[in-house]
């Protein structure tokens, strides 16, 4: 039960350091993980997120586990059934195991999560810090106190604080449920403040609220040698987790002052800050590593506290203290993006994991790689970086020497800080990794394109994900239509294994065809797409025209070429270089479709009458000289029904007694040219 509840505004002097905590917080990446003992993909599942990720990641991440009363029996939710039945529905959980990252930025298997998304969401510091405290009273009773500081602006929003007592382990002599698992890691007991949590006015920066409660140890059921406390702020808008922290937590953290990504100038250095703190009462050692990877005529090197080191430092950080740590890079006269990444690892207690940081230097970089760091659609460790050599190839044989390589997260990130300043052009390897489309990565792709960017991307079972999945949104359905240009029809399957072109089109038209090939171990689904009204198709599956593998956008504001398979899945590597050049020299216009393209608008058909339409509607031709047809599409971009059309033909009638009511629209094809898409209806 809460003992009680003191909100004060505390400087943050009391704690201890100063050279830090008006900067920000280091994020205790927090997972939230729905489980239960007599589920078997469970018991598949949950060694593989401990051992890969729990273990690795010491000092690093929070765990929390709800043992849910389904799909059979565990005797870990019997304790406390409602309280976890309450974070179900928060989340909307309908399945084990899943886990949630930061409240809402992952969700789904505990197999899905990498290193290197904890390594890109500790990236990102936290406004808030969480210290946590839980002291013995009388050996039944225990105190605790939790302070969470304001150390940066805080988005206003509806926060909550919630305040769970955890074990951290239990094993059973005999699984208790009947998937065989018995280790069971940080399984949730109780939360002081409920399920629901409490309202959190966020402190003014540089104060702090605190809050006091108290609880009972349960002797009888928990080993009260495994328990500890997990506070965790958590805004209830948007279910992101601003920060948690714990009483096991480490006493040190190492956290960048300044943006991890910086714009340089030929020789001249680029400066970034991290603040090495050490709240103990106690000094630390540590080893601090920097590698990097940057064009050879670069420089980079780093101070801590003025003395400079190459690439290694041994330190000691004395109790209540800070150091300062300046990465200095210097760009030379090449085009690219330096990736530095720093290491650094507690010598005082070697069990906590190390603590990585990555900043970025652009210089000269006109046109980006991005490759897609989720989760591989198999498993395992192959990601959509280990493909990104066909964009290179692809780029270095259309002569561009400005353009670089980078991962969604850091791109993300980078962004908002400036990074497509002065990028033209995007190339999305989405590859088959999972997602592809999110609603952080649509939006600053929709805005790129909004500027005038150009943008190719390329991958298997996008349209599936968007469509099929439960990822997709509302704002990565609008992106898919509005901006790739594109219908999704269908998951595609092994049969679509020829990539064949549409030798009009005046960009792609001479390429050869090409088979698609399986790459991944038996995961072919080449998506198959329609165009949209004002996008073009580029290529097309087997012999079936219609069944679309790309199109390509030209509005007036953007370009967007959109293939439906990975690049990789296409056996012939001239055509996977020809498709990246090609988009290359469209996008920077070297090559033009404006003539074809400007066919497309012209208004070779009239509108239809009577519109709306009932039994027959007849639709006039406006100087057509050529052989060709109007074809129908309905809303989803399916064509339903063709008619032909003769040279000289001033008219031609449609039968619509089979359309139901709704819209469609029609165009005229000849020559391999399509016309402008006009809108009729039909009612009934």
């Amino acid at each position: 039960m809460r003992k009680n509840l003191c909100l004060l505004f505390v400087a943050v002097f009391m704690l201890g350091v100063l050279k830090s905590v008006y900067s920000q917080a280091k994020k205790m990446v927090f997972f939230e993980h729905f489980t239960n003992a007599s589920c078997n993909p469970c018991a598949q599942a949950n060694p593989v997120f401990d051992n890969n990720i729990l273990k690795k990641n010491k000092g690093r991440v929070l765990h929390l586990a709800y043992h849910t009363n389904w799909p059979g029996t565990d005797p870990m939710n019997a304790h406390n059934p409602s309280e976890v039945q309450t974070r179900v529905t928060y989340y909307g959980v309908s399945g084990v195991p899943h886990v949630k990252m930061q409240g809402n930025k992952y969700g789904g298997s505990p197999t899905g999560v990498t290193n290197s998304m904890i390594d890109n969401e500790a990236m990102l510091p936290s406004p808030v810090r969480i210290k946590v405290k839980d002291m013995p009273n009388d050996g039944v009773t225990r105190n605790v106190e939790v302070v969470v500081y304001t150390v940066d602006t805080v988005p206003v929003s509806n926060y909550k604080l919630r305040t769970a007592v955890v074990e951290k382990e239990k094993t059973y002599a005999t699984a208790p449920g009947s998937n065989g698992e018995k280790y069971f890691p940080n399984i949730f007991r109780k939360f002081l403040n409920n399920a629901t949590g409490e309202d959190l006015t966020v402190p003014a920066i540089g104060d702090s609220a605190v809050f006091n409660f108290s609880y009972t140890l349960n002797t009888t059921v928990w080993d009260t040698t495994q328990i500890y406390v997990i506070a965790f702020v958590q805004n209830d808008a948007n279910k992101n987790v601003l920060n948690a922290g714990s009483n096991l937590d480490p006493q040190w953290e190492f956290v960048p002052v300044s943006d991890i990504y910086q714009a340089g100038i030929n020789n001249l250095p680029t400066d970034f800050t991290i603040n090495l703190t050490n709240f103990a009462d106690e000094a630390d050692s540590f080893i601090v590593v920097m590698t990097h990877t940057q064009p050879t005529d670069w420089t980079a090197g780093f101070s801590i506290d003025t003395i400079n080191y190459v690439d290694t430092a041994y330190i000691v950080a004395g109790a209540h203290s800070g150091l300062n740590v300046v990465l200095s890079v210097t760009p030379g006269a090449s085009s690219g993006i330096g990736s530095y990444i720093f290491s650094i690892k507690s010598l005082t207690d070697t069990s906590l994991a190390a603590e990585v940081l990555q900043f970025f230097v652009s210089h000269n970089v006109t046109d980006l790689i991005v490759n897609n760091d989720g989760s591989w659609g198999s498993g395992g460790t192959t990601s959509a970086q280990d493909y990104e050599i066909n964009y290179i190839k692809g780029l270095n044989e259309a002569g561009n020497t400005s353009f670089a390589t980078i991962s969604m997260q850091p791109f993300l990130t980078a962004s908002k800080m400036g990074l497509l300043d002065s990028i033209d052009c995007i190339f999305y390897n989405a590859s088959w990794a999972f997602p592809s489309l999110t609603n952080d990565n649509v939006a600053v792709f929709k805005s790129f394109l909004d500027n005038g960017g150009k943008m190719f991307v390329s991958g298997q079972d996008i349209g599936w994900e968007t469509y099929e999945s439960t990822s997709g949104t509302g704002q990565t359905k609008l992106f898919y239509s509005n901006y790739l240009g594109a219908n999704y029809i269908a998951d595609g399957s092994s049969s679509n294994n020829t990539l064949n072109i549409y030798t009009s089109d005046p960009i792609f038209g001479t390429l050869s065809s090409s088979p698609i090939t399986d790459v991944y171990g038996g995961n072919m689904y080449p998506d198959v797409i329609s165009a949209k009204p004002f996008s073009f198709p580029v290529f097309y599956y087997n012999t079936d025209s219609t069944k679309l593998a790309c199109v390509r956008s030209n509005s007036t504001i953007f370009k967007s070429v959109y293939l439906s398979v990975s690049l990789e899945m296409i056996a012939d590597s001239n055509v996977r270089k020809q498709i990246i050049h090609l988009s290359h020299d469209w996008f920077k216009g070297i090559i033009s479709s404006t003539e074809f393209d400007k066919y497309a608008q012209e208004a070779i058909l009239g509108q239809n009458y009577p519109n709306p339409a009932h039994n027959e509607t007849y639709i006039s031709i406006n100087g057509n000289n050529s052989q060709g047809v109007i074809e129908f599409y309905d809303l989803s971009g399916r064509i339903i029904t063709s008619v032909a059309v003769q040279p000289s033909s001033q008219y031609v009638k449609l039968n619509t007694t089979n359309f139901e009511s709704g819209a469609y629209f029609y165009r005229f094809v000849s020559g391999g040219k399509s016309g402008k898409m006009m809108k009729m209806m039909v009612v009934r």
